[in-house]
């Protein structure tokens, strides 16, 4: 059984949930379970861990996409039962138009969960976009996780490893069952059938690898051209602000040379009042002293007519 199977509803709402609400949310429905008597169900939820950015980027597909999911869903079926009957040794099995149409299922799966993450604030690294498509490959291909993602409650990212080219393929008609090796040479090509399988599944893993490469060459050219606008916008207004301190040093030089030149011609000025109120004040007292002197002129005159009026015979 799938783990958490049994609280697969309880699992699904904790999947929706943002990441970093995801452990106060699991720890309040442990402790509701528990409360309600249902504690295998709560120890099994207490286990849980937080999804990491690629698993809940995953989880957003049927519930951001349902029609996508099922293509992805549709395609990978149509690839495991052509891979199952290549294997049981059934000539002329074309895997290459499903397998492609398997692969851009997953690229568009994959170019959702970038989207769902930078809708959060957490954009999509090389490895997150290597993990997601790794996922949505193996998951849609191994039996034991289709339901889960279908469901959005996968609870661990699934690594390629997990998908079992060998299984037994899934039921077909007995019209098309695979022929046996009674020495007619079915044998032979049942054996270079499963050769065949295992190089186009190695080739479409590689395949796989080299387009998240490829993407997350991509997202590193738009890193960095990105951080080249970002420089080059630093750049211009750096030199704007280079350009307006020149103006305003040249300005302010400016000012300073009128001020230099107001402040000489203002000593210029105050010189040349001093000059003048010193000239003045001689002025005043040259004007002093002839008063002084018309004034004790003005006493002797009136002394010698005093004299005169007493002295009528002078």
């Amino acid at each position: 059984m799938e783990p958490l199977d049994s609280v697969a509803d309880d699992v699904r709402q904790l999947m929706a949930v943002p990441i970093e609400e995801f452990t106060t949310q699991r720890d309040a429905l442990v402790r509701r379970l528990r409360s309600e008597g249902h504690r295998a169900a709560a120890a099994e939820l207490a286990g849980l861990r937080r999804p990491s950015p690629a698993l809940w980027a995953v989880n957003q597909l049927p519930r951001r996409d349902p029609e996508l999911l099922e293509r992805l869903l549709v395609t990978g079926e149509a690839l495991r039962r052509a891979q199952g009957r290549m294997l049981a040794g059934q000539p002329d099995v074309e895997l290459t138009e499903p397998a492609e149409a398997h692969l851009a299922a997953v690229t568009d799966g994959v170019e959702l969960g970038r989207r769902a993450l930078r809708e959060i604030d957490r954009p999509a690294t090389a490895a997150m976009v290597d993990r997601m498509r790794e996922t949505l490959v193996a998951a849609s291909l191994a039996e034991t996780t289709r339901t889960p993602l279908a469901e959005g409650r996968l609870v661990a990212e699934v690594p390629a490893a997990s998908i079992g080219f060998g299984v037994a393929p899934p039921p077909e008609p007995a019209s098309s069952a695979a022929p046996s090796d009674t020495g007619d040479g079915n044998g032979a090509r049942g054996v270079r059938g499963a050769d065949r399988a295992w190089r186009i599944g190695d080739a479409q893993a590689a395949m796989t690898e080299a387009e998240g490469r490829r993407d997350g060459a991509v997202d590193r050219l738009h890193e960095i051209q990105a951080r080249r606008q970002e420089l080059e916008r630093d750049n211009a207004d750096a030199q704007r602000a280079l350009g307006e301190a020149r103006r305003a040093l040249a300005d302010a030089d400016a000012v300073h040379r009128r001020a230099a030149g107001e402040e000489a011609a203002a000593r210029d000025r105050a010189a040349l009042v001093e000059q003048r109120a010193g000239q003045a004040r001689a002025e005043e007292e040259a004007a002093q002293r002839a008063i002084d002197q018309a004034r004790a002129a003005m006493e002797r005159a009136r002394r010698v007519l005093r004299s005169a009026e007493r002295d009528p015979n002078s």
